[in-house]
Formats: C-alpha cells, sequence, structure tokens
C-alpha cells in the first residue's frame, strides 16, 4: 500500500511541470471554494489557510518540512500569489462590481438597511465594510476609483 503523499510524488513526477500547475491551480480551487471568498477573516484564521496552502505547495513539489525548504521558494517555483492576497482581490472586485450599481439595484439597497437588535457582549465582529476600508488603505485606493473598471482591476491585482 503506498501512502497518499507518496503517490503524489509519483504523479509530479510522472507528469511534470507542466501540470503541476494546473493540480495546484485545482487544489487552489478547492480551497477558494470551501472557504467564503467575501467574508472578512481573523488574523489567526489567515493564519491557518496559509499553513494549509502551504502545505498543498510543498506536497505538490514532492518536498515536506524536513527539507527545510522556504516558504517562498515554492511560491517562486510554482510562479503562484498567496491565497490571503487572492481573496483581497476578490473583495475588491465584489467591492467596485457593487459601486458601479445602480443606487436603486439590491445589492445597494441592502447597504442602507438599518438592523433593528443589540449586538452581542465583547469586541465587535468585524464588519465587510470595515474590512474593505482596510484593504482599501492598504493599497492607496478609494471608492471613487471604482466607476473607471479597467483602471480599478489593474490596481486590485496584486500578483500580476
Amino acid at each position: 500500500m503506498i501512502s497518499i503523499l507518496a503517490q503524489e510524488r509519483v504523479l509530479g513526477a510522472a507528469l511534470g511541470s507542466a501540470l503541476t500547475g494546473l493540480i495546484v491551480f485545482q487544489q487552489r480551487k478547492d480551497i477558494y471554494d470551501t472557504i467564503a471568498k467575501n467574508q472578512p477573516k481573523p488574523k489567526s484564521q489567515n493564519a491557518k489557510v496559509e499553513v494549509a496552502e502551504l502545505r498543498i505547495l510543498r506536497r505538490t513539489c514532492g518536498k515536506t518540512l524536513l527539507d527545510m525548504i522556504p516558504n517562498g521558494v515554492y511560491r517562486a517555483q510554482l510562479e503562484v500569489e498567496t491565497i490571503i492576497n487572492k481573496m483581497r482581490e476578490g473583495r475588491l472586485r465584489w467591492f467596485g462590481h457593487v459601486r458601479r450599481r445602480p443606487q436603486s439595484s439590491p445589492v445597494r439597497r441592502v447597504e442602507t438597511l438599518v438592523v433593528d437588535g443589540l449586538r452581542k457582549r465583547g469586541r465587535p465582529k468585524l464588519r465587510w465594510e470595515d474590512r474593505m476600508k482596510h484593504d482599501m488603505k492598504e493599497l492607496l485606493l478609494s471608492e471613487d476609483m471604482t466607476s473607471d473598471r479597467n483602471e480599478w482591476r489593474a490596481r486590485i491585482r496584486l500578483g500580476g
């Protein structure tokens, strides 16, 4: 009986680097599908997602933690961007889409919706709007840039 890791190494060696990128893409796509893309994540959850991503990249390259290869080497070898940056790009892409919609559309009307009731005690959860403000501040973006779709897409692309 051969282990899954050994099967992946044999598969990687047999397919070569040409199809390795396709396999990495499919695995990353599966991760995206399991993560709610537009929901803000706490830092601890981001760290867990990044660890899972690096584990997949390591296995795709046929290496283990015992090989003691820095994480950046795997990303450079497979030419992939971090999942965290891709999630940010997805959030900003959706934000631009929403901002370009007319004010009468249901997506825009929900923004002004006021919910009655009290919030739970303790630190409030990070809201989507707050996450957007943080992401836009990080990338030096403003809301009025969303009107030009091509410029917005160019500015939010982090991996090129």
